[in-house]
Parts: C-alpha cells; sequence; structure tokens
C-alpha cells in the first residue's frame, strides 16, 4: 500500500479514480524504461525483453503457439497486475498496486521508482488549477498473498531492499490457498457470502449480470487464472475438461439473498475534453446456499482456490483499473 500526501489542495476527483492511478502508473513505468516512449510496443523489436511491455502491454503473441488466447494482440490475455482506486481524505491519499509473478516482482525497484514518479507527474487533472494532482510519498508497505507484510520506503530512510522475503520462485499461484481452502473444507460451511467491493462488469452472452451464479463467477476467475498460468508460468492451466468439472461442482451453490446497487462509470479525460461510457456495473452482496455434496467433490479444493484467487486477482471487466474488487466470507 502506498501512503501519501497531496502538494496542494486540490479539487476533489471527477469518476472513478482507478484510472486515473492506471494511467499515472503505466505513464510513468514507460518514461522510466522505454528508449522511446512514443513508439507503440507492437513495433518495437525490444518489446519482448521490455518489462514495460511485460507488464502493461502483454499480448498473445508473447507465445505465438499458444491456443489459449486470439493471436491478433493483447485480446483477452491477462495482465500480470491490478491497482486498487486512489482513496482521499484531506490531503492524505492511499492506493496499492498488485503484481502476480516471480518475474513481475523481482523488478521491484522499477515498481518503486515509478510510484515515486507517480507523484511528480501526478494523479489526475484538476480543472480549477489547471495542472495534475502532485503528492509526495511518505510510506510504502509490501505484501504478499497470505498477508505478510513489509516497510520497503518510508520517506526518512528511503527504499528498504527486502525482495527475497515475498518471491518464491515456480511457486504455483493457487498453491498460496491450498491451506486456507482445506480449512474451508474442513469446517463445512453452509453459506459462502461474495461482497462486491468495487463497480464489477460479470457479463454472459453479452449481458451485465446483476444476480451472477457462482457458476458465472467461477467461469470468469478459471480462464482469468488459466490465462495468467499459461502466460506468465504461474501454475498449470485448467484443461477444458477441469474447467467443465469446476462448472459442474459450481452448481452445487444457489443464490438465496442479494442487495446490490447499479453503477454507470465514465472514463474523463479532462486533458482531451473526452468522456467515454463504459455502461453498467454493481456493487453488493451475494448469498448463496451451499448443498452439503459440495463437500464431497474431489474439485471442490481447487474451487476455492480459485475463489480465494479472485480476492487479488479481481473479477469481471476493467480489474486492472481495480474494479470487480471481491470479498469472501463463510457461514
Amino acid at each position: 500500500m502506498v501512503e501519501a500526501k497531496f502538494v496542494k489542495d486540490y479539487a476533489p476527483f471527477k469518476g472513478w479514480t482507478g484510472f486515473a492511478v492506471r494511467g499515472a502508473f503505466g505513464a510513468v513505468l514507460k518514461n522510466l524504461l522505454c528508449p522511446e516512449p512514443s513508439k507503440s510496443c507492437s513495433t518495437c523489436p525490444a518489446a519482448r525483453n521490455c518489462y514495460y511491455a511485460y507488464i502493461f502491454e502483454t499480448r498473445s503473441t508473447l507465445m505465438p503457439d499458444a491456443q489459449i488466447a486470439a493471436k491478433s494482440g493483447k485480446s483477452g490475455v491477462t495482465k500480470l497486475y491490478v491497482v486498487t482506486p486512489a482513496y482521499v481524505k484531506g490531503n492524505k491519499l492511499t492506493y496499492s498496486i498488485t503484481l502476480f509473478g516471480a518475474k513481475a516482482i523481482k523488478a521491484e525497484p522499477h515498481i518503486i521508482m515509478a510510484i515515486m514518479g507517480m507523484g511528480v507527474e501526478g494523479l489526475g487533472y484538476d480543472p480549477l488549477k489547471a495542472e495534475r494532482r502532485k503528492f509526495t510519498i511518505d510510506k510504502i508497505v509490501a505484501s504478499d498473498m497470505l498477508g505478510n507484510k513489509h516497510q520497503v520506503y518510508d520517506k526518512n530512510q528511503g527504499y528498504n531492499y527486502r525482495i527475497q522475503k515475498v518471491v518464491e520462485e515456480n511457486k504455483p499461484i493457487l498453491a498460496y490457498f491450498e491451506e486456507k481452502a482445506q480449512k474451508i473444507i474442513d469446517s463445512r460451511p453452509e453459506k459462502l457470502m461474495v461482497v462486491f467491493k468495487t463497480p464489477t462488469k460479470l457479463r454472459r452472452q453479452s449481458r451485465t449480470l446483476t444476480k451472477p451464479t457462482l457458476q458465472d463467477i467461477i467461469a470468469h476467475v478459471a480462464r482469468k487464472y488459466s490465462l495468467l498460468a499459461h502466460y506468465h508460468n504461474l501454475g498449470p492451466p485448467l484443461t477444458p475438461k477441469k474447467a467443465k468439472q469446476l462448472q459442474e461442482t459450481a452448481q452445487n451453490a444457489t443464490l438465496i439473498s442479494y442487495k446490490y446497487r447499479r453503477h454507470q462509470l465514465q472514463k474523463h479525460s479532462l486533458e482531451q475534453q473526452i468522456e467515454r461510457e463504459l455502461g453498467l456495473f454493481i456493487t453488493g452482496t451475494y448469498t448463496y446456499a451451499l448443498k452439503p455434496k459440495i463437500w464431497r467433490s474431489k474439485n471442490t479444493k481447487l474451487l476455492l482456490q480459485l475463489l480465494l484467487l479472485a480476492e487479488h486477482t479481481n473479477v469481471g471487466a476493467l480489474t486492472t483499473a481495480g474494479c470487480g474488487k471481491i470479498e469472501l466470507y463463510w457461514r
């Protein structure tokens, strides 16, 4: 998590601040690492060995023989990061950037430099002051998927490089959740509550879902995981047979109650005077009753591991901008 302070009293943000965080992070990282920032990654001969391109311009052409995503470009390839929206209270600002995989995390110094640069560059455009909202970093805290934390930057002490404490080479990403998944199985809860904390767009047959089934959630998470695993060596991707079995296991969960709000998100660019409608998103709480036989399925542990992973990767559209954040509760 990044804790910072604005250098001035700026006007409030307009719209979803996750876009501002993602945009500033990407722009600074590209300017930091790319010798020709104005050049498109798709035509750059150095793109295959470029850390910026690896993080922000993940394309299916990285692996031309792969069958799991479209060959034409970046369509359908899960990015290795998600950000949170910027949370602002007075002149204080917090946000987070999550990275997946040893290759991404091992370049932590680049990320720290980019975060520092985001403060210099500014976050979003203040139309009243006609400038970007600049800030200074107070503290940066890194944490792994098990919740272990250490402080990597302090404004008084600088950067504390301890990447070896965070990264485990070649450990499948789902292995982090095996112990917790087993504890859930042992407790055999009767209900699962899924809280969509940030605006979420899950789609089926080109329609945004307001009452997603557990099958809908698992279908998205399973594909997201398989793309991460296949393109970034984070574990074995799911076979079509296994994905189908997970769907069958998810049928043992029935949506029994829900309370949600509708959101119409827009993406604003005050500098370019552009506003783009992004359609319907939802936030809310959904409760699923779990049939006893779900705990007898050999696929239940994997299903739970995927759901636990989704608390970090988010679900649905625009997850890299902080949409689709979920929390799980078992009763």
